[in-house]
């Protein structure tokens, strides 16, 4: 989903589409889910740092995906 895009064809929806086609998933949740709600948004981010000279997150509680957008780091649903 770029700029303005509806977020239909986002990296999560397309994940979720192919998850739901199987009859047995009643839910899907990506990095921290639904745990995330009982963290405060400063627990839940995830910070860069630069290691092996690469950017990469501390923490992986957005599962791989900032805004329907991957991140670099490895995609947890």
């Amino acid at each position: 989903a770029g700029v303005g895009e509806p977020w239909f064809d986002s990296v999560e929806s397309v994940i979720s589409h192919a998850a739901f086609s199987l009859g047995g998933v009643k839910g899907v949740e990506f990095g921290a889910g639904f745990a995330a709600a009982d963290m405060k948004g400063s627990e839940c981010n995830d910070p860069l740092r630069v290691s092996g000279g690469r950017i990469v997150t501390t923490t992986n509680n957005n599962g791989g995906v900032n805004g329907g957008i991957t991140n670099g780091m490895p995609i947890v649903f």
